[in-house]
């Protein structure tokens, strides 16, 4: 540790994290956010090609949504013309773009700047900054971003890689440390990506949350669609609808730069937010399986004939807040792996109980939703019987039946439900178990209970011993439990064992070991009530 100088400032001011367009989360410290569809930060790598193989360039990529933390990773041959690219770039709209300095080709760069002119675009040091496959994933097994025992010592549990960044390292590599051969510009463009989340200080809460996805051009797909009809029949297809076919159909964009009137705000009546970024996404490959379309549309007619129950449902849905986001800002403020070495941990924030309220309210607010869901769920029970959609039946079907995907949370809602009181949870930012749930906390309450009435037994007996009906127990914090006696008392009358603390006019403040023992039993309880409270904070934050 360094040793402090007179140079040193009495609060040490430390960055806690940057925010960019491409970065944004949304911690307690920021408000509720002001839309709803997704911010990509997009990091590539370019690497040319023969043309005589038919393929002019290879890019790799890696972009995430920072405020729901999912990671999309993948590597892909282009034409002359950058298709693929320039469809990656309408499907995902990056605000932000990381590149390695000197690696795009002039081709690239073009498109990077007429598509994406609004765009905020960086370049990196090669090596440094921008990592190569072998340096992403030694990073990811040294920071142990993605360890089963978070928080816990080094190597006390067992380290992993997520099942898709597995499979991109090479199968004789044991430690997952070499990349397979066709991920390397991928897991590079990820090194890129991590780097900047890194120097941002919000790698850990995203990282942590292991939700990786292979990026996989839509064209490619079709490509393996065009096989075996049996193919075809068992996959849900969708069609290729690159840049230019989403402008020239203004599917998201009218010719003036504005929504109105555009495909997307025809059909945008969804409810929720999570709704409307994943109808951006059908719309970007609707589907071209007839079978998936056809069940799609018996789903529709089967809520059609519902009306009672749908009108129900929707009312519903327009009461869920945006739980992709709330849940990944609920991980951010309870990941264990982001208290050990993170800025936050040592914040001393001014507002703390403004910004623990928020944290219970986020808490509440997720339970609420969740709730809401198994209602929902069992509004659309009875229709499910009759569906002649199999969609419809497993969405409201819960897993614990047949065929269900809908996972039943009515056992940890109600646990929760009975856990603490909400409404003063929500009014004093502190989660206070009621009793009989946390062991620890009742028997820490039971002593501070215990010693509050010793001290006032005391009290009452110095009150009889000095003959002063007006002594009372005076101070705050560490300074509490000083007995206040008048000066009308006699000096004579005071016993030896009195230690005056402090004084004010007309009166004086004594202690006794006697006070002091039971007020340091107190301070004791008092502080195992605390870290059982903030124990049980924490564990409801993972938990969720």
């Amino acid at each position: 540790m360094a040793k402090p100088t007179k140079f040193d400032r009495v609060v040490k001011r430390e960055v806690c994290r940057i925010i960019t367009r491409g970065t944004q989360t949304y911690s307690v410290l920021d408000g509720a956010p002001s839309e709803s569809q997704s911010k990509f930060l997009l990091s590539i790598k370019e690497k040319a090609e023969e043309e005589s193989s038919g393929r002019c360039r290879t890019y790799g990529v890696s972009f995430v949504d920072t405020s729901v933390g999912y990671f999309h990773v993948g590597q892909f041959p282009d034409d002359r013309h950058c298709s693929r690219l320039r469809t990656l770039i309408a499907h995902f709209a990056p605000a932000e773009v990381l590149f390695e300095k000197g690696n795009p080709s002039v081709e690239t760069r073009k498109i990077l700047k007429a598509s994406l002119s609004s765009a905020l675009q960086e370049g990196l040091n090669a090596g440094t900054q921008f990592w190569d496959a072998q340096k992403t994933l030694k990073t990811l097994s040294e920071e142990d971003y993605f360890s089963e025992t978070a928080g816990k010592d080094q190597g006390a549990g067992k380290n992993f890689l997520p099942a898709l960044l597995k499979n991109m390292t090479s199968e004789s590599d044991s430690l997952c440390l070499t990349p397979k051969e066709g991920y390397e510009l991928a897991l590079s463009a990820l090194g890129g990506c991590i780097f900047y989340l890194k120097k941002c200080l919000v790698d850990q809460e995203l990282l942590s949350m292991a939700n990786f996805e292979e990026y996989i051009p839509v064209d490619v797909e079709m490509e393996k669609a065009a096989g075996p009809a049996s193919f075809f029949a068992q996959t849900r297809q969708r069609m290729v609808l690159d840049g230019v076919t989403l402008a020239n159909l203004e599917i998201f964009q009218s010719g003036t730069g504005g929504t109105e009137g555009t495909l997307l705000e025809r059909l945008d009546t969804c409810s929720t937010p999570f709704g409307k970024r994943l109808l951006k996404q059908w719309l970007c490959a609707p589907l071209c399986n007839p079978t998936s379309i056809n069940d799609r549309l018996n789903a529709v007619e089967d809520l059609m004939g519902a009306q009672a129950q749908a009108t129900e449902v929707s009312d519903l849905l327009k009461k869920l807040p945006d739980l992709e986001r709330l849940l990944s800002k609920i991980h951010s403020i309870g990941t264990p792996l982001k208290g050990q070495d993170h800025p936050d941990s040592r914040a001393v924030l001014y507002e703390e109980v403004t910004y623990s309220k928020r944290k219970i309210t986020d808490f509440l607010s997720a339970l609420e939703g969740f709730k809401t869901m198994q209602e929902i769920i069992s509004v659309l029970a009875p229709v499910s019987d009759e569906s002649r959609s199999k969609l419809l039946c497993q969405i409201v079907t819960l897993k614990s039946e047949k065929d269900g995907l809908f996972p039943d949370l009515s056992a940890e809602l109600k646990r929760w439900d009975t856990a603490f009181d909400h409404q003063k949870a929500r009014t004093t930012g502190v989660i206070s178990p009621k009793a009989g749930f946390d062991p620890e906390y009742d028997q820490a309450l039971a002593g501070v209970k215990n010693c509050e009435r010793e001290l006032q037994e005391y009290l009452d007996r110095q009150k009889k011993r000095l003959g002063c009906k007006n002594m009372s127990y005076w101070g705050t914090g560490r300074n509490r439990y000083q007995m206040e006696v008048p000066d009308s008392v006699s000096e004579r009358n005071i016993p030896e064992e009195y230690e005056v603390k402090s004084t004010k006019k007309g009166w004086k403040r004594y202690v006794t070991k006697e006070s002091e023992r039971l007020f340091s039993e107190l301070q004791g309880f008092e502080e195992k009530r605390d870290a059982a409270c903030e124990r049980l904070h924490e564990e409801a934050l993972l938990q969720l």
